[in-house]
Order: C-alpha cells, then sequence, then structure tokens
C-alpha cells in the first residue's frame, strides 16, 4: 500500500514538473511580468499617460516606439524616466530629454531598430 502511494506522489511530481516545462516553453522570449507599452504620441510628453498603450511606463514595461507618428516622446526637465527595455524603435522615431532628463533601461538597451532612429540626451542628461 505505502509502495503505490508513492508511485502516486511521484507520477503527480512528474506531471506537474512537465506542464510547467511545456508552459515556460510555450511562453517563447516572452518574459513573465512584462508587457508591450506603445507609444501613441498625442503629445510629446512622456510622463502622460494618455500617449501610451499602458501608462506610463513602468520598471517592467517593453517599449514599442512605431514610425510615421507625429510626436515622439520627449523625457523633460528633471524627468527620471524607466522601462525594461526598448523593444521596437520605428524608422524615424526618437525619445530625447530636455535639460536633467533620463531614461534607466534596467535591461537589454533597445532590441530592434527599423531604419534610422534618434535617441538623443542634452549635457546633463543621461540615458543608462
Amino acid at each position: 500500500m505505502q509502495n503505490k502511494i508513492c508511485h502516486k506522489i511521484l507520477f503527480i511530481s512528474r506531471s506537474l514538473f512537465l506542464v510547467a516545462v511545456y508552459l515556460f516553453l510555450a511562453a517563447g522570449n516572452k518574459t513573465w511580468g512584462q508587457s508591450d507599452n506603445t507609444w501613441n504620441g498625442t503629445t510629446s510628453d512622456w510622463s502622460t499617460a494618455g500617449n501610451w498603450s499602458g501608462g506610463v511606463p513602468s520598471t517592467l514595461s517593453r517599449l514599442v516606439i512605431p514610425t510615421g507618428l507625429s510626436n515622439y516622446p520627449v523625457i523633460g526637465d528633471g524627468i527620471s524616466a524607466a522601462c525594461n527595455y526598448i523593444k521596437t524603435l520605428g524608422d524615424g522615431a526618437s525619445i530625447s530629454s530636455l535639460g536633467t532628463g533620463s531614461l534607466t533601461l534596467n535591461a537589454s538597451g533597445i532590441t530592434t531598430v527599423t531604419g534610422t532612429a534618434t535617441v538623443s540626451c542634452p549635457v546633463g542628461g543621461h540615458l543608462m
């Protein structure tokens, strides 16, 4: 009887492990807890929630800055902006800062640049 119980527990443990491995592989290169946050560009103010599909970016945000918009994000003087990384920076897109505005990338930087894009900051600003 005790041997049958041990086999059942072992079978359940193996099954749960296989389900966990499947879910991990099914997720592909998507990182849990992160979501794409796409720039809509109603204005150029980084800190305006309506300019982003998911509100002002957080340290878990993957940024998508598409091509063909009239306004691109400008990080205001004294603003310390952050995101996990920039997933896509479209052709002709830009990110800039004013004065001491800064952007901290918590992970791997910019993943894809399509065409020509610009990331700039003035003396005193930071891109980390």
